[in-house]
């Protein structure tokens, strides 16, 4: 009896070892959604455009040096063709920033219309006024029209 007992456990506990390895899936996983940031070549936070047109990148230039401290930086949004290296044509208008400054309460960042030379990225590169900027520390908004099409993308934890 003892022996059948022992037989059987140890029956159980090497189909318990056997059945360890059989749990990983092979399927793979969903791709990201299509409105999910990227990185872009600017190595800023991308996201698509409304209607597959292109993405815009967000990056702060000049990029801050010591996190915590309030760096003087501008937000920059360069907004490019679906290959994501070309400059986006027609460019986009209405371009903001409304950054979450307080429980209830907001600030209005316009972007202008800077280009950069030496980057063919840079003819529809927008850009604030320097501030207190630093991306990973701002939550907000970042809006534009684009080809006749509102754009909104929620700026939290932007690198």
């Amino acid at each position: 009896m003892r022996t059948r007992f022992a037989i059987l456990m140890w029956l159980a506990g090497g189909l318990g070892f056997v059945g360890l390895g059989c749990g990983t899936s092979t399927t793979p996983s969903p791709p990201a959604p299509k409105d999910a940031p990227t990185v872009g070549p600017h190595q800023g936070t991308a996201f698509a455009l409304p209607n597959g047109s292109g993405l815009v990148e967000i990056v702060n230039e000049p990029e801050p040096s010591d996190r915590g401290k309030a760096a003087s930086t501008a937000i920059v949004a360069y907004f490019l063709q679906p290959d994501g290296r070309t400059a986006l044509s027609p460019a986009p208008t209405n371009v903001k920033v409304r950054l979450d400054v307080g429980k209830d309460s907001a600030a209005n960042l316009d972007l202008k219309p800077e280009p950069k030379s030496g980057d063919p990225a840079s003819a529809a590169r927008f850009t604030t006024k320097t501030g207190p900027y630093a991306l990973p520390d701002i939550r907000g908004e970042l809006s534009a029209t684009v080809g006749g099409s509102d754009f909104k993308a929620v700026l939290s934890g932007v690198r």
